[in-house]
């Protein structure tokens, strides 16, 4: 990463817009290699980065990089209740977006990417893991059954769009990009 985010830097020489290095997928706790687990908890880093994440965009910043990092907000292996869960997926749980506890706790990771000095969170796989499919695999149905939102009083589209407000405020100033 550090290599990577030393040649952008040169790259960039010069130029006032300072370059995004994004830290992708694997830095997590619960990283499992490919083909594995890729959720959280978001609460702190994997072996491979002993300074932290904190650390980690702080040494990003002085060689003249903005840091950037993605994060599946909605997929943990973490403790929680079970009302929070939505269905069992990926070998975690997806989390319910239409509890507000949900929503705490995905505005509470977002905050903790922005303290540790990220300016840029991608966040991956949220429509995926509320509906089990990609747009291509859905067809006529939008998702399998046997599961349904806590809350019936909002459309799905309510459901995503609170989700994604959540994660624009939580963040502040800082810049979000989407995938999926």
């Amino acid at each position: 990463i550090m290599e990577h985010a030393r040649w952008i830097a040169d790259w960039a020489d010069g130029s006032p817009n300072r370059p995004f290095m994004v830290v992708d997928d694997g830095w997590q706790c619960c990283h499992w290699g490919s083909g594995g687990y890729n959720g959280g908890p978001w609460r702190w880093a994997n072996e491979k980065f002993p300074d932290g994440m904190d650390g980690l965009a702080g040494r990003m910043k002085e060689l003249g990089v903005r840091p950037g990092i993605w994060f599946r907000p909605l997929l943990t292996v973490g403790e929680v209740p079970r009302e929070w869960k939505l269905k069992e997926a990926d070998g975690g749980s997806v989390l319910d977006p239409s509890r507000e506890e949900v929503l705490e706790l995905v505005a509470a990771d977002m905050k903790r990417l922005k303290d540790w000095g990220f300016e840029l969170v991608k966040h991956d796989f949220s429509t995926y893991d509320i509906f089990g499919r990609w747009g291509g695999w859905m067809g006529s149905e939008l998702t399998d059954g046997g599961w349904q939102f806590a809350r019936k009083d909002r459309t799905t589209a309510q459901i995503i769009r609170r989700l994604y407000e959540t994660l624009r405020q939580s963040a502040g100033e800082i810049s979000i990009i989407g995938c999926n």
